[in-house]
Order: structure tokens, then sequence, then C-alpha cells
């Protein structure tokens, strides 16, 4: 049986925009978002969520069907590639008995209001045999606006 993993990736230390993760938008903090649109997925079979930080965590414990996967410091600071975090999770699922052929990222700090995106993205992964498959958005004005 073919596993397709679905991380969430939420660190708490962001220091751009301080507990960025958490910001509430619409009355619900930005990681709920990512973590709502995992669960709407038709291709995920497992949602975890990679954090070093106990408040992100909680908003992840209040939903079925995510486990949360609490990562060492040195894979929760600004340096740490999102490669090791990925490992670091993976790892964690496989020492448990769980194999996994793919694998999906998502941050806890981009907003998904289409599932669909997820589902287009590990169909598109599968039917190519890529190595991965990433997705982009077109920004529709100067790219300067969105520093003001």
């Amino acid at each position: 049986m073919t596993t397709t993993l679905c991380v969430v990736i939420a660190r708490g230390g962001s220091k751009g925009v301080p507990r960025k993760n958490l910001k509430k938008l619409r009355g619900k903090p930005l990681v709920a978002y990512s973590i709502e649109a995992a669960l709407k997925s038709k291709t995920l079979d497992a949602i975890v969520l990679s954090t070093e930080d106990d408040k992100i965590a909680k908003v992840a414990e209040d939903y079925d069907g995510v486990e949360v996967i609490k990562r060492p410091d040195e894979y929760a600071n600004d340096t740490a590639p999102i490669e090791l975090v990925l490992r670091h999770a993976v790892k964690e699922l496989e020492q448990r008995g769980n194999n996994i052929d793919y694998i999906v990222s998502l941050y806890g700090c981009v907003v998904i209001l289409d599932e669909s995106i997820i589902d287009k993205a590990v169909a598109n992964l599968i039917s190519t045999g890529a190595d991965s498959v990433s997705t982009y958005a077109l920004f529709r004005r100067p790219p300067q606006l969105a520093y003001t």
C-alpha cells in the first residue's frame, strides 16, 4: 500500500512576524487552515504537525487525525533546512512501523483554502514519477507591494 504523509511545518520562533503560525485570520490561527486543508484532502494517509512549540501543538491536538511530532531545537531555528525537519518526521513515524512513500509538506503560515491543490500536486507527483512537485501562485500586482 502506498502511504502519503503530510507534514505541516509550524515553528514558534519566527522573527519577522513573531508567533505568526498562531496569528488569527477570520477567527482561526493560520496553522489551522493548513491542518484543515490536509484533513479534507483525499490523497493523504497520515497528517502530522512538526513543531517545537507547545501552543502550536495545542492547536493541532484539537483535530482528530493529526499527530504532533515535537521536533528538536536544532531543527527549529532560522537556519534549519526543511529537509531535516521532514526527515525527522519520517524517521519518527518509520520507527513506529509506518512505511512512507510520498511526503507533502505544508507551511503552517500559508493559508490553503482549496484542498484540491494538495490532491492535484500528489496526483502530479505520482503520475510523472518526479522527485518533487512545488506549487506557486501568480502574483497579480507588482511584488514590491507585498512589503508595504
